[in-house]
Parts: structure tokens; sequence; C-alpha cells
């Protein structure tokens, strides 16, 4: 039987196809069908458990992709309805029992039967084609209403974890608590290092520390400062460097590590040339990311509430170029970089409903297409040990996704998002507000979701 932290493809017996929704859909109604396999998410599944029905265990069979069940069109109980996707209403219709029926190569092979009309998920006509419809109807033992429920091949998926233990001890031992805004760096010792603004508008890092109750200690890295935002990073000579916006201002500085164990950040400079539109209210935010030894930042700036400039450079050498992006944005874009040399670099910023990716060097974006109705309130990126891309976020139902690249169509690019976790009805459910993200020192993305709680 399915568990529930197991996302599933259902492999038709008869075609060697999967349950898939017709183009991606998002919305209500959108048919299901059978497709070849391209592990995208619209073709995985998670079964969450409703429980007993008439002395059986029963299913929600969930879309990953948008998040709707898979129902039986209008709550028939004919056969020969079609069956499509639906937002979940608690409806017989929506759930299913799982028969088990054989196997197949020592697999367990499963008749899906609906729980209001009886009858059996079932490929219309016991077609082998792309695109056959999916219905109900009644058992008749045939291979296209048999289904094999494999484990989806997603590479290297994350897994959420929650771990409390960290911050309640940190509030309880420091004097100072962590802001709304905290970076993650590998550092040159491998260790994954922590960085906040703390109440205080000083900068202080949480770094591993075994002779501590809690595993990490805390230190101050500036003083003086009236920090708003914060990133950092690894600059080319591998020191760990931090920015932070400050007040009054708007004004960028940075701290970098150095050589001396005694003191081991700089003192605080400002960044010059930073190309601010006049009327600029602070700098929203700040991202860094390193790629193929340099880094290179974004810097939002707000000017009113429905006007955003982003602002592009690489520190190579000082002083840094600043490049301004010549679109403005309606609201924040949460921008993160992809690319793995020098020569792809780009500047992704979410534009419901696409993403609009800069070259870093210059030049007009191109766009993809955002399969999803979720926007984000904290983005953060990683390359992983084989050197790709891996972006995730916190949207603003609270829950944290990672952005998946499925299939092109029509040439045009198409993402959408992978939720990395699947809340039972029995948990207590925790919002997030930010995701942080860094690769450990064997280059597995290391990802922590953030909950600001009293």
């Amino acid at each position: 039987m399915p568990t529930s932290d197991q996302v599933y493809k259902l492999l038709s017996v008869n075609s060697n196809k999967v349950l898939d929704v017709s183009g991606a859909s998002l919305e209500d109604g959108a048919p299901v069908i059978q497709y070849t396999s391209q592990d995208s998410p619209n073709q995985q599944w998670y079964f969450k458990t409703v429980g007993s029905v008439n002395g059986q265990e029963a299913y929600q069979i969930v879309n990953i992709n948008s998040g709707k069940v898979l129902g039986v069109s209008g709550g028939s109980q004919d056969a020969g309805a079609p069956l499509q996707q639906q937002t979940p209403t608690g409806a017989t219709s929506q759930q299913w029992y799982l028969t088990p029926f054989g196997n197949v190569n020592w697999q367990q092979i499963y008749q899906i039967v609906n729980v209001n009309s009886g009858k059996v998920v079932d490929v219309t006509g016991g077609s082998q084609d792309d695109g056959a419809t999916v219905e109900q109807w009644t058992s008749s033992e045939g291979p296209n209403q048999q289904w094999l429920l494999l484990a989806a091949a997603i590479p290297n998926q994350p897994q959420l974890v929650i771990e409390k233990k960290f911050m309640q001890n940190y509030r309880v031992s420091s004097p100072v608590n962590g802001g709304s805004d905290v970076v993650a760096v590998c550092n040159s010792g491998g260790q994954i290092e922590l960085f906040t603004i703390g109440s205080d508008g000083n900068i202080h890092t949480f770094f591993p520390d075994s002779s501590s109750e809690t595993g990490y200690n805390e230190t101050t890295i500036t003083t003086g400062l009236q920090a708003t935002a914060l990133a950092a990073g690894i600059d080319s000579q591998g020191k760990v460097i931090v920015f932070a916006a400050s007040l009054p201002g708007p004004v960028l500085y940075y701290t970098v590590e150095t050589n001396d164990p005694s003191a081991r950040w700089s003192v605080p400079t400002k960044v010059l040339g930073i190309p601010i539109p006049v009327g600029t209210i602070k700098i929203m935010s700040m991202v860094i990311q390193n790629i193929a030894g340099i880094p290179y930042m974004a810097v939002t700036t707000e000017k009113s509430a429905n006007e955003y400039h982003v602002s592009v450079t690489s520190w190579e050498s000082e002083p840094m170029t600043f490049t301004l992006l010549a679109d403005n944005f309606a609201s924040d874009p949460h921008c993160f970089f992809q690319g793995n040399a020098q020569q792809n670099v780009t500047l992704a910023a979410f534009v419901a409903p696409k993403l609009l990716f800069y070259p870093a060097t210059g030049g007009a974006a191109s766009s993809a297409a955002l399969t999803s109705n979720l926007t984000p309130i904290s983005v953060a990126t990683v390359l992983d040990a084989s050197n790709n891309n891996r972006t995730f976020a916190v949207l603003n139902d609270g829950d944290t996704y990672q952005l998946i690249r499925g299939p092109d169509q029509d040439g045009t690019p198409q993402y959408s998002w992978q939720p990395l976790a699947t809340w039972q009805e029995t948990d207590q459910k925790i919002p997030f507000q930010q995701v942080v993200v860094e690769a450990d020192s064997t280059g597995t993305p290391q990802v922590d979701t953030i909950s600001y709680c009293v």
C-alpha cells in the first residue's frame, strides 16, 4: 500500500504509460489521460488517507503539480464517466480504494476503485496511445484497469525535516533576537554558517560548535550598523563576504573574512556606484551566487509600493560595476541566479505568470511559463554536486517547494513547483516565511525553512 510521504507515478499495465493531467493544467476539470512518462509533476501523485470507508482504507489521490485530486466528472456513477482533476471537497467521488490484483515482475499491481460508484480506473478502449482518455468503468479485470504504483524518479529530492530546538535555545541563550533576514554560506571549513540581522541592527553569525548545548555558537561581526537587508556569499579568493543594506540611506556595506584569527572580519566598507533611482525608499533585498568562482550579485530597490528596480554586478575586482536592468517591476521580483559557467549566467525574476531570464552580461530577457497560481515570498538557489541549479522557495501558502523544469511547449520552457513535504491532517502545520539553502562540503543542498514564531 502507498505511504503518505512518497510521490508515485501510476503506470498502466496495459500500455506502460502513466496517469497524467493533460497539458499540465492547474484548472478544475482538466482531463486526466495516459501519457508516456516524462517524470514531470503533472504525472506525479501522492495518496492522502481519508480513513476507513465501508470498512476499507480510502484515499484522495493528489496531483503534485496542481494540488488538486483525482475525481469523477460530475460525481457520476455511470460507466464511461471521464476522470479529471478537481479541487478537493470531501466527496466520495474523489475517494478511492486500492484493491491488490496480483503481481507483475514481483511488483504489486492494483485496481483503483471509486468509493462513490464502485467502478475502477480504466483506459478507454484498452488504448495504448498517448492522450487516451481515462475513465471509470465496471471491472472486467483487464490489463487497462490494472496499475502499478512506482516511486517517482525525482533526482536528489530533498526531504523536509522540521527542527525547532535550535531557535528555541537561541532565544533563551542570546540577548539579541534574530531578525527576519537569514542567509547561509558553506565556509572554508566546509561548515554551513548562518548570518542574520539582530534586533540591535548588527550582523550576527551562527556557526557549528560541538561544545555548545545547541550545537551552534553565535558572535557579532559588525558594530554601529542599522542593517535592513542582508546577503552573503564566497568571493573569488574563497573568503566569506557579507553585504548589509543600512540606514540612513539607503547605503550598502560589505565585510570580508580576514586571515587574522583574532579579528575574523574586516571593518565594513561602503559600496559605491550602485545605480539607485531617485525616490528610492530602501534596498529591498540582495542575492549572491558564486558561479565558476565569481560572486554575482543582484540588488533590488523599492521606489514605491508598486515600483521595484534591480541592479546586477559581479565582483571580480573593486570597485564593483553595477548594471541597472531596463525593466522595472510592479512587485518584488524575488530574483535568483541561474547558470554554472560565466557564459551562461542569467538573473531570473518572477513576473506572474512567467519567469524572466536576464543575461548577466546584458541584453534582452527571455521568458518561460510558470504553471502555478502561487507566488513566492522567499527564494534561494544553489549549485549541487553535479553543478546543476537547484532553486527552492516558500510560496504564499506558507509551504516550501522546489522549482522544476518540465518539457518545453511550442519552444517555451515550462516550470512548476514541486512540494518538499506533504502535511497530514494530524500534523501541526507550520507556515514558513523564509527559505535558506546552501550546499555542504559534498555538494548536497541543505534546505532550512524558517518560521518567525514568538
